[in-house]
């Protein structure tokens, strides 16, 4: 028998969709689904019906049933609902394709779960219209909010700076570190960089990307209600999430130089108005594992999406809003306390700017001079918020933060840093001196530099506002190819985390990488009590584990969803083509469970593989499952050896 239930699905995202009592009689509410997949390699006796991850789809496949609005999952389109083609040329033979991502795509879906197995079976997908926001722009990490409505996340938000002074397509896209997407972008409006440069203007808009955007299910046919919050701000959203209260909101910014966020809504459950801040961090230590911060807040602003919707509709500018000018830099020789002479670079604004450190998520070597126009406080705060913190005194030093997630069982926030580099330096760039990225800002993050990354963990008051930021979790940086490690960062532990779920009740996270430092990405789970890390899930050649997301109950059973994406497209390209490949398509699956395995505040945990299984080459073209199933705490083990170690 099976049961019936709709859900959004987004790019390197899970989603939420509101019980739909419409639907069928046992339609439930479904949250968030990110994309992942496995093929079980790890049968557990009497669970093998359970605990495994099991592939519910990969990018590319055709919708299982006829309707009329479905395509394959991931296929891209325009803002009429066409398909978007790709010209590709083989030989002499020129063909036009379906341009399909490898990334799961924004799309509404309908599946249907097993009685017997809890294993969901896709019947539909459907395209998501964002037509009336300019399109969709470099989908990213999502998350549920409390009243049950995906948040989704727009990533390295294009530079208005650029637009501002371009006369032509080719001046803005070759200014934008982002000009290759912007280009893209045109192909949703069906123009392209030829297109005449009046066309190109009345269409595009960069402040109309960058936001945090809610979707909710309106229909038991899968429509979506589709809002881009400006009241978020603006910057590389990875991922937002609404805290317990209903109120506050995190938000990470992914890129380099960035900075931490905070929103505090006017009125719990509506994102409508409010005030957003930018994180100031204030070194306690050294700067070994990860650094530990006290943190204050630097309010940037206030305002409401009516406010900022007009000023959108009035195509407001960066030159409405900033003055710029050059940052003067010279060098100065400085005597040292024994005597040596050394050659600084220093640097200063002219009379009336202020300096920053913070550019743009992919320009933020360049320190910029800034001056705040009359009356555009608010305009700065939530379109160039990123700017806006820098210019405000808060820190905008962070590189690459990614994933965050709140755990009800510490009160505290825990969020990913891919890596800890640059800005988060003293004045170096991967261990090697240089006077960028701390340049023309506050220089309040001196770490050491650690490729592997770190979790951080965000002690919380009662307000849910994070007033300390420690290093919880950190990756070891190693020489690579040394032993059993394929890469530079220990195969025992992090590399270059990335999104991160907290599992309610089970005093654990899960944890995913998007790295380079190794061959193959994992995912993990992480006991906040013993501080110990368990493999639970391999991927593919050149790929990343992502969206990891906890559902405790739906119709009797619970998920730990996931994703994979783009195989072979970070490293190993030339291997989509061996024998064992299992191509570029991305996966999406889950890791099912019995939610009465965990009654009686029983916790899930996973039996991990050991380092040199993972390793071996028949698991480097497909997604398994790490280990022998899982056990629950404090019931007794699942299986036991002759020594009392839970094992197969």
């Amino acid at each position: 028998m099976m049961k019936s239930f709709l859900a959004v699905l987004a790019m390197a995202a899970i989603v939420s969709a509101r019980d739909l009592a419409q639907a069928t009689p046992s339609a439930r509410t479904l949250a968030q689904l990110p994309p992942t997949v496995v093929q079980g390699d790890s049968p557990i006796g009497p669970l093998s019906l359970f605990g495994g991850f099991k592939t519910i789809y990969r990018t590319g496949d055709a919708s299982p049933t006829d309707c009329a609005a479905c395509l394959p999952i991931g296929t891209i389109t325009d803002m009429n609902g066409d398909v978007i083609m790709l010209e590709r040329t083989i030989g002499n033979v020129t063909t036009m394709t379906p341009d399909v991502s490898v990334n799961p795509d924004f799309t509404s879906m309908h599946v249907e779960q097993s009685e017997f197995d809890g294993h969901l079976t896709p019947v539909w997908f459907k395209p998501t219209d964002f037509s009336a926001w300019g399109g969709l722009w470099i989908p990213c990490a999502g998350s549920v909010t409390p009243w049950g409505s995906h948040a989704g996340s727009e990533e390295y938000e294009p530079d208005a700076s650029c637009w501002s002074k371009a006369s032509n397509w080719s001046e803005y896209s070759s200014c934008d570190s982002q000009g290759g997407a912007a280009t893209r972008q045109l192909r949703y409006f069906g123009f392209n960089a030829s297109s005449p440069w009046a066309e190109l203007k009345a269409a595009y808009n960069p402040y109309n990307y960058g936001h945090g955007w809610e979707a909710a299910i309106t229909s038991e046919e899968g429509d979506v209600a589709i809002t881009k919050w400006l009241t978020l701000g603006r910057l590389a959203f990875e991922i937002w999430s609404v805290m317990p209260d209903k109120k506050t909101v995190y938000m990470t910014d992914d890129g380099t130089n960035c900075a931490f966020y905070k929103y505090v809504m006017d009125t719990p459950e509506d994102l409508s108005s409010g005030k957003i801040y930018a994180a100031k961090a204030h070194q306690l230590i050294g700067g070994a594992n990860g650094g530990d911060f006290n943190i204050t807040w630097v309010m940037l602003g206030e305002g409401s999406q009516d406010e900022l919707m007009a000023m959108l509709e009035d195509t407001i500018m960066f030159s409405d809003i900033f003055e710029t000018t050059d940052y003067m830099v010279r060098d100065e020789i400085r005597h040292m306390a024994n005597g040596e002479a050394v050659v600084v670079t220093v640097g200063a604004c002219p009379k009336n700017f202020t300096s920053t450190n913070s550019r743009g998520s992919t320009r933020a070597s360049e320190p910029e001079c800034l001056q705040l126009k009359e009356g555009m406080g608010m305009a700065a705060a939530f379109f160039e918020t990123r700017r806006m913190a820098a210019y405000m005194g808060a820190t905008t030093e962070w590189s690459k933060f990614e994933g965050l997630a709140f755990s009800p069982d510490t009160g505290s926030l825990y969020t990913a840093m891919s890596q800890v580099r640059q800005g988060m330096e003293d004045y170096a760039n991967k261990g090697n001196p240089t006077p960028n990225y701390d340049m023309g800002g506050s220089n309040d993050v001196r770490l050491e530099y650690n490729p592997c990354g770190c979790v951080y963990r965000w002690t919380m008051d009662e307000n849910y506002s994070a007033t300390r930021m420690t290093g919880e979790v950190c990756g070891t940086h190693v020489d690579a190819g040394t032993g059993e490690n394929l890469g530079e960062c220990d195969i025992r532990g992090l590399s270059q985390p990335d999104n991160v779920a907290a599992l309610a009740g089970h005093n654990t996270i899960i944890i995913g990488e998007d790295q380079g430092a190794r061959v193959i990405d994992f995912m993990w789970q992480y006991d906040l009590s013993t501080k110990e890390l368990t493999r639970i899930l391999n991927s593919p050649y050149g790929a990343e584990t992502t969206s990891p997301y906890w559902y405790a109950d739906l119709g009797g059973f619970a998920y730990l969803a996931g994703a994979i994406q783009h195989p072979y497209g970070e490293s190993d390209s030339e291997k989509a083509d061996d024998p064992e490949s299992t191509g570029k398509a991305g996966w999406f699956g889950a890791f099912s469970f019995k939610s009465s395995d965990f009654a009686d505040g029983k916790q899930l945990r996973f039996l991990g593989a050991p380092a040199t299984e993972t390793m071996e080459a028949k698991y480097m073209h497909t997604v398994v499952t790490s280990g022998a199933g899982y056990t629950v705490k404090p019931a007794e083990p699942l299986f036991h050896s002759d020594n009392g170690n839970t094992t197969m």
